[in-house]
């Protein structure tokens, strides 16, 4: 974010007047918040008996949803052309029938996980201690840091534990600063942003002659398989899934053209098909509910390369939310992996594909959450804007490999990203009424 930008629909924050500066922004005609009155229509706090309750002692009638969606890293000049081309319908649309902040002063640095604290608690770092998304405090090793991701400090209580006390039900969604951590801070439900499990690895893979396999598909040739280690901290094994190899096509010749990658040597429904050059996702750990995406880079019976995506899990409370994710919607997708990338694992290509697929999951459960459990109040995330702005800014010829041609791809991505955030916020906007409710 630009220390001075022109934020477009930037909603409860500056709605309700904690960023000095900030005008008013606002879709549909929100009621004030109340102070009394009926029963909530859903679960209590998730607060222990260990850290004072937030739980009302006076309970609201049912009011309008305020929706408020970070767009992280969204440049405003950028916003407004895009918003002028027609590349942003969605918020083009919003912006007609709502209210445009002319400006607003970010905090100092203006990091993601710093400034998402600030705009969920209306102080500056200062206050919150939360002042990077790497800091160090006091009592670190000089060779140690704290993640503000991992570690979040919030010391100055977030608007939806202030909500909370008045009887407002609440819900963070993928919000940096969160932690499961820190039950004296969360909202009614929270779905955080994934857990890694480990690191990704590009392999290259040597196959032989296959075992004992159950369900195994027909093949014209001796089936091959390979065994794919998947490895954490220090190289240790966690778990190894298979390639079982498989020649579809009866022409007498050697050729095998089919690629089943499963957890076990069971070739069901637990398994994933690997085609040259696509991806595909696995659940490499039921019980954690982990997974990955996978993609055949080089296949033949003399030699397999597969690069393996970092592994993620979800994380949420309570836990039948965090049910209600695995079983609709899966693992959590991995994370762009601009490692990868600098390694040439992978390619651009195969980094946007990153982003698409993890942008899409996260705007499908947040979707589901506001539908599903109608929450007063919500902090949402998409990172889309901000993943290809750091990875794809390329706009000068003084940068290593620049050149016109990849100057005017990366453009492109960028181009796609905002307009894949804008078809986030629509998909979010279906469950929403926007006659009643505020984003």
């Amino acid at each position: 974010m630009s220390r001075k930008q022109k934020i477009t629909l930037l909603a409860c924050v500056v709605m309700l007047g904690l960023l000095p500066g900030c005008q008013t922004t606002t879709v549909g005609t929100p009621a004030p918040l109340p102070t009394s009155v009926s029963p909530p229509e859903v679960v209590p706090t998730v607060t222990p008996s260990s850290v004072p309750s937030a739980t009302p002692t006076t309970v609201p009638a049912r009011v309008g949803q305020v929706f408020v969606l970070s767009l992280d890293g969204a440049r405003d000049d950028w916003v407004d052309s895009y918003l002028a081309d027609g590349t942003m319908p969605h918020l083009a649309a919003l912006a007609k029938r709502g209210v445009r902040a002319e400006w607003a002063q970010t905090i100092d640095p203006s990091l993601t996980a710093a400034a998402h604290v600030s705009i969920a608690t209306g102080a500056y770092p200062s206050a919150t201690g939360q002042v990077s998304d790497k800091f160090h405090l006091s009592e670190d090793a000089f060779y140690w840091y704290t993640s503000g991701f991992d570690e979040p400090q919030m010391q100055v209580e977030p608007l939806w534990r202030t909500a909370m006390k008045h009887g407002h039900t609440t819900t963070t969604l993928f919000w940096p600063g969160t932690s499961l951590l820190q039950a004296d801070r969360l909202a009614d439900y929270t779905v955080a942003y994934g857990t890694r499990e480990v690191y990704s690895r590009r392999h290259v893979l040597s196959p032989q002659q296959a075992e004992a396999w159950k369900e195994a598909p027909t093949s014209y040739s001796p089936h091959l398989e390979a065994a794919l280690p998947i490895l954490g901290r220090d190289d240790a094994l966690v778990t190894t899934v298979y390639v079982l190899l498989v020649d579809s096509s009866d022409d007498g010749v050697a050729d095998y053209d089919a690629f089943w990658l499963c957890p076990t040597r069971l070739a069901g429904d637990g398994c994933a098909q690997l085609q040259p050059g696509g991806w595909a996702p696995l659940l490499v750990r039921p019980r954690l509910h982990a997974g990955g995406y996978f993609k055949l880079i080089q296949g033949s019976s003399d030699r397999l390369e597969v690069f393996q995506s970092a592994l993620w899990y979800n994380e949420a409370r309570p836990s039948g939310l965090l049910r209600d994710i695995n079983e609709h919607f899966g693992f959590f997708p991995p994370a762009p992996d601009y490692y990868a990338l600098e390694q040439g694992w992978i390619e651009a290509e195969d980094y946007w594909h990153m982003v698409e697929v993890q942008t899409r999951w996260m705007a499908d459960v947040e979707a589901y959450v506001l539908q599903t459990y109608r929450p007063d109040l919500t902090f949402a995330w998409l990172g889309a804007t901000d993943e290809c702005g750091h990875q794809f800014l390329m706009v000068d010829e003084r940068q290593s490999g620049y050149s016109k041609a990849k100057a005017r791809q990366y453009q492109a991505y960028i181009r796609d990203a905002y307009a894949l955030a804008d078809e986030a916020l629509g998909r979010e906007a279906d469950v929403l009424d926007l006659e009643q409710d505020a984003v």
